[in-house]
Formats: C-alpha cells, sequence, structure tokens
C-alpha cells in the first residue's frame, strides 16, 4: 500500500515562501478561518524519485561492471594467446560494453540533472505536476498576477544574473518568493522580492538602517541575490542543493549533508535529512518556470512600466540630500522618484549612500549630488574625538550626525570595536540651530531632521522631552 502525506491548505496557500515563512502581504486573513481542505501526495521517499534512486543504483553497478570489463579487455590485449582467441574475446566484450553504453545512456536521459548554464532540475514527478496544476489552475489569477508584476523587472533581473554567469531562469525564484512584490516582508521579517533577512542582506553588501533598507530595491537587492546565488552553487555543487539552501538556509543544508555523508540531493531526501518543504520548493520553481515559458498560463505584460524600469541608472553620493530636489532635478514626479527607489525611508538621507534617476538625466543629478557632497565636506572640516568609556560607534556617530558607515569608513574600522582612549576622525559642524515653534515636539523635529529623539535630548544635553517656543536647539545638517 503506498503511503500517503497530508498538506494543509495553509502550507499550499503560502506557496510564497522564503527562507523561512510566508510573506504578510500575500495571504488572505479570512482564508485561515476556513476550515483548511486536506490535499494528498505520495510519500517523498516513493514514486518517481524512488525510482531515480533504484536508477542511480543500477547506474553504478554497471558503470562498476564496465570498469572490470575495459579491464577484462586490457589483460585479453596483453596475454600471450592466439590472434583468434583475441579477436573472439574482443568482440564478445564489445558487444557487452555496447549494451553496457546504452543502458547507461539510457539511465542518463531519465535522470534530470543540475547543471549551472541549463538550471535542469531533479525532482519528483508527482510534486512536480501538483504545483504546475496548482498554479496553473487553482491559483490561476494570483500566480496571473505574480507574472505581470515580474515582467516589470524580468529584464532587469534577467541581465544581472546574466552579467554574474548565472542561469536567467533564476529570475523565477522572485516569483516564488514575493511575486516581486518589492515591499514584501514575511513572518520572520524577510523583506523585499528575494525575501532577505537582515543579516544576509548585510553580508552581501545592502544597507538596511534608520535611512535604508536596500532590500526593496530591484536593482540593489538582485546584485545581492546574484553574488548569493553564486557562492550556494560554489558551495554545493548543484541547483537543486543551491535553492534548498536559499528556502532553509545554508547552514541547515550543511547539516544534512554531514548527518547524511553525501551531497547527494536525492540521497538526502531519501534519508529525510531535507525538511518537506524545501523538498517541495524545486518543482516549485521549476513548475512557475515551465508554466511561464511554455505559455500555460497568459499574463498580460507591463511594457510600459518595464520600460519605466529598465531607464534607471544608480548614482553613489556622500552627503545630506532631499529626494524631492533630486527628483526636480531629474525632472520626474516625486512619485516616480519613489517608484525608482522605494529602499528610501525618508525624504532626507544623509551618508554615504546611492540614488536611482532616470538615465536621461543621470548627468544633471550627478552634477547636483556632487555639489551637495562638497558642500558637505567643505562646512563639516575634520575633527578629532577622544572615545570615553561607555561610548561606541553608534552613539558617536549620533553626536556628530554622521552614519555608522561614514564615521567607519572615515576612520577605516573594518568591524565595530573601539577602546578608551582611541582618536576617532570626526566632522566639527555636524549641526545648525532650529527655533522651536508653537506646536513642536522632539519627535515632529526628529522626523523632520531624519534623526532620532535620543539624538536630539543627548546634542542639547536634554533631560525630559519637553521644550518651549523659541527655544534653540541643535538638529543635524
Amino acid at each position: 500500500m503506498v503511503k500517503r502525506i497530508t498538506i494543509s491548505r495553509a502550507l499550499i496557500g503560502c506557496f510564497l515562501f522564503s527562507s523561512c515563512s510566508s510573506v504578510q502581504m500575500i495571504n488572505d486573513p479570512s482564508e485561515s478561518q476556513k476550515e483548511h481542505s486536506q490535499v494528498h501526495h505520495e510519500h517523498f521517499q516513493e514514486g518517481a524519485i524512488g525510482q531515480l534512486i533504484e536508477q542511480e543504483i543500477a547506474k553504478s553497478k554497471i558503470e562498476a561492471d564496465q570498469k572490470k570489463l575495459e579491464t577484462r579487455v586490457l589483460n585479453v590485449v596483453e596475454t600471450k594467446v592466439e590472434p583468434q582467441e583475441k579477436v573472439k574475446e574482443s568482440q564478445k566484450l564489445n558487444k557487452v560494453l555496447a549494451k553496457v553504453d546504452q543502458e547507461v545512456a539510457l539511465l542518463h536521459s531519465s535522470v534530470k540533472k543540475g547543471k549551472s548554464s541549463s538550471f535542469e532540475l531533479e525532482f519528483e514527478e508527482k510534486h512536480y505536476s501538483f504545483w504546475k496544476k496548482y498554479f496553473g489552475s487553482k491559483e490561476k489569477e494570483r500566480f496571473k498576477r505574480f507574472l505581470e508584476n515580474g515582467s516589470r523587472y524580468e529584464k532587469i533581473v534577467k541581465a544581472v544574473f546574466k552579467k554574474h554567469g548565472l542561469p536567467e531562469d533564476l529570475y523565477y525564484v522572485g516569483v516564488i518568493e514575493s511575486g516581486y512584490q518589492t515591499h514584501a516582508r514575511s513572518h520572520a521579517s524577510a523583506v523585499g522580492p528575494w525575501q532577505f533577512i537582515r543579516g544576509t542582506a548585510r553580508r552581501y553588501g545592502l544597507t538596511v538602517n534608520r535611512h535604508l533598507d536596500e532590500r526593496k530595491s530591484i536593482y540593489k537587492s538582485t546584485e545581492a541575490a546574484a553574488k548569493y546565488f553564486k557562492d550556494l552553487y560554489n558551495i554545493f555543487g548543484s541547483w537543486e542543493l543551491a535553492l534548498c539552501s536559499y528556502n532553509a538556509g545554508e547552514y541547515r543544508i550543511i547539516n544534512a549533508i554531514r548527518k547524511g555523508n553525501t551531497r547527494s540531493y536525492k540521497e538526502l531526501v531519501r534519508k529525510k535529512l531535507i525538511p518537506k518543504e524545501t523538498v517541495f520548493y524545486i518543482p516549485k520553481v521549476a513548475a512557475a518556470r515551465d508554466l511561464a515559458n511554455q505559455g500555460k498560463v497568459a499574463f498580460k505584460k507591463n511594457k510600459k512600466e518595464a520600460s519605466f524600469y529598465e531607464k534607471g541608472r544608480i548614482i553613489e553620493f556622500s552627503g545630506r540630500v532631499n529626494g524631492k530636489k533630486i527628483a526636480q532635478k531629474a525632472k520626474i514626479s516625486y512619485h516616480d522618484f519613489r517608484k525608482y527607489n522605494p529602499d528610501w525611508k525618508y525624504q532626507h538621507i544623509s551618508g554615504s549612500y546611492s540614488v536611482v534617476v532616470p538615465e536621461n538625466a543621470y548627468k544633471t543629478a550627478s552634477t547636483y549630488l556632487k555639489k551637495a557632497s562638497s558642500r558637505r565636506s567643505s562646512t563639516r572640516a575634520i575633527a578629532s574625538h577622544s572615545v570615553r568609556r561607555g561610548e561606541n560607534l553608534t552613539l558617536i556617530a549620533r553626536k556628530y550626525g554622521l552614519s555608522i558607515r561614514e564615521l567607519k569608513r572615515i576612520n577605516r574600522i573594518r568591524g565595530s570595536r573601539i577602546y578608551i582612549g582611541q582618536k576617532l576622525k570626526v566632522s566639527k559642524k555636524s549641526y545648525h540651530y532650529y527655533t522651536v515653534r508653537r506646536g513642536d515636539s522632539l519627535y515632529r523635529i526628529a522626523k523632520k531632521y531624519n534623526t532620532s529623539i535620543k539624538y536630539l535630548m543627548a546634542m542639547n544635553k536634554i533631560r525630559g522631552e519637553n521644550i518651549y517656543p523659541n527655544q534653540k536647539i541643535k538638529v543635524p545638517l
């Protein structure tokens, strides 16, 4: 009797899983209160994957026999026997070897393999058929929306992967992860189209702080995703294990490899060392890719939106700038500016960051940002700060109106350790005076100047949060 497992509708409905959990914004709250319908699959140890494992075992035996036969051929050649006997023996062995080659070729053709170029994936056929039917029928409308969302960024994403020598079909991982919703957030606080958690994002060069969350930028996060995919493939050597690691975390897959004493994806599945959700992740990506490529789910491409995003160019800058002024220089609306830069949390931003503008405004915006940067440099002469007991980089950066990144860059600090008495380079004048108006509060002023209440209190030596009209307080430049 075939064993079966049951997957609740909650698991199936949350097919946009990141490395930890489902994306909040696509779950229907009303559905969670309904009684979950039951969907059955054959156990992942049996069925197609079991056949593939048996074929691999058979293939290993055949290949071993092939080596033995080849050795026998060599022995025949080296042994001093009559030429006629040599010919007969050779002909006999050649027939056997030809049959072996034919069987091995047949096995190779029946087993899907992971290749970095073609992105062919190995999975259980029944799981693949389920997800193909699910995306193509039961959740067709939602899947269609995700493909339409993704069509805005498809050329950008595939161009980045191509530049890094990766399969362009990795684009469909983004379809599964977030439906290409840049503001998508999971229960585990994974954010953006590639659903990065904070630690992984920072490891791959994305800024996540009170000013910016670059996980939301399709331009910056896709570059980080490409680097991450490349590392995962280099570590594990197959796209099956690379994608498993993307879903479950690389350390979990490394531990599975250690426990199973094998790097074979099929063996790890057979030994139940990979989580079921992660086993389903491989056919899920393959089904999404094939449905889109084969035209099984018709969707309308956002050509106008795609053209808009394809014109984006990144400018690096250092200084304090206003997003509305950049939009004016770029001759676009502030609404369009925010579409290019969903990672900006506020209108004002300071430090060493980057901004996206349309290509035809690149020179104008670059000139403006260079001037803004030079003005900041000229008004902020370098001074020295002696580290005191209890201070850290965060406190010192706030005191002088710097970002932590900028403070570390000025002082060439790689980590976050500093010591008492250490001399740090800082800016002499990092503030100007603001006159408090009636109705003002520290919260409102902090928000206006893109800083924190704690920073204003520390800068002005204010013990409580009470301020009064006409009071002069220091605020960041």
